[in-house]
């Protein structure tokens, strides 16, 4: 026990508890809601909130509070898009290995179609992409007379960004007018 200023013991147990209630609540408790729950006068309150500086104390709680939720959620987001990342370069290596193998067995023919997906594909994962486009690019000759080798050298082209591009079209512009042009027939 203590005296308060007013002559009359105070009790530590409940002047902490006070004090407790005070830096951590929501919602700011006054003196006169803290007098009535801890049946400690209001002005031994004031006196030791102003003494022990309960106000810094409240505002530094709750900052840490505020810092240690974003902190949280800022290693939770970073996981979440760990995983999903991993998941993406696992899929994407499994469909690349099984492309090469395609291609070296002579079971598949790339189109022009394939190297657009592959020049989005590269794009998105460059994190470049802000709309979906379709390339069109240069070839020398037709696209059938290309060896194997040739077409992954023009694919390592295309995914490193150096292959020539003719044109460039807005793929979702374009679904939307062949859309509505459907629509009008």
């Amino acid at each position: 026990m203590v005296k308060d200023l007013e002559t009359k013991e105070v009790d530590l147990y409940l002047l902490a508890q006070a004090r407790t209630s005070f830096i951590i609540s929501l919602q700011k408790p006054s003196y006169r809601e803290l007098e009535k729950s801890y049946n400690i006068p209001r002005s031994t309150l004031f006196y030791f909130a102003k003494k022990e500086d309960w106000e810094t104390q409240r505002v530094e709680y709750h900052q840490n509070v505020i810092e240690k939720s974003q902190n949280s959620l800022k290693a939770k987001v970073s996981r979440e898009r760990s995983k999903k990342l991993v998941k993406v370069n696992d899929i994407f290596h499994k469909g690349a290995d099984k492309l090469i193998q395609q291609l070296d067995d002579n079971q598949y023919r790339m189109t022009v179609k394939d190297l657009n997906v592959l020049a989005r594909l590269a794009e998105f994962l460059a994190g470049e992409v802000e709309a979906r486009k379709e390339h069109t690019f240069k070839l020398d000759k037709p696209l059938s007379e290309y060896t194997v080798e040739e077409l992954l050298a023009m694919q390592r082209n295309i995914i490193d960004g150096n292959a020539e591009v003719i044109d460039i079209v807005d793929a979702e512009y374009e679904e939307l007018i062949e859309d509505k042009d459907q629509d009008d027939e």
